[in-house]
């Protein structure tokens, strides 16, 4: 679950949905559906993550993949893949170009949307990584 701007939230589970909410109407404005090749939305959700700036909303969960979606052509944009399911994406406030996750490989990666590379990945927990 995520807010973009005012007047939208995003939504995602283990239904394979990723829905953009009115919050106003309460009505769904968007659904992103797995079994639809355009969206790509990874089965079983985990993490959610937007900026309120931009007309992005980025993925991730037990297929290990993080997906950048563009909400309004509903095209995906990128797609990065790790070793483990992934459980946090962390966008960047400064940079909509860089984007952080954490999966059960135990690794925090840094990806740049640029270059469609991971610019770094380092090991640090004994236990799974989260974001508050």
């Amino acid at each position: 679950l995520c807010f973009f701007r005012r007047e939208k939230v995003y939504s995602a589970g283990n239904d394979s949905l990723l829905c953009v909410h009115d919050v106003v109407t309460r009505d769904p404005i968007l659904r992103f559906k797995a079994e639809e090749p355009i969206y790509n939305v990874a089965t079983n959700v985990r993490a959610l993550a937007s900026l309120s700036l931009r007309e992005k909303v980025y993925s991730a969960g037990n297929d290990s993949l993080l997906c950048v979606h563009d909400v309004v052509t509903r095209d995906p944009i990128l797609r990065f893949k790790a070793e483990e399911p992934i459980y946090n994406v962390a966008t960047n406030p400064r940079d909509d170009a860089v984007i952080m996750s954490a999966s059960e490989d135990r690794k925090v990666r840094l990806h740049d949307l640029r270059s469609n590379e991971d610019m770094i990945a380092v090991e640090g927990s004994e236990d799974h990584l989260s974001h508050p």
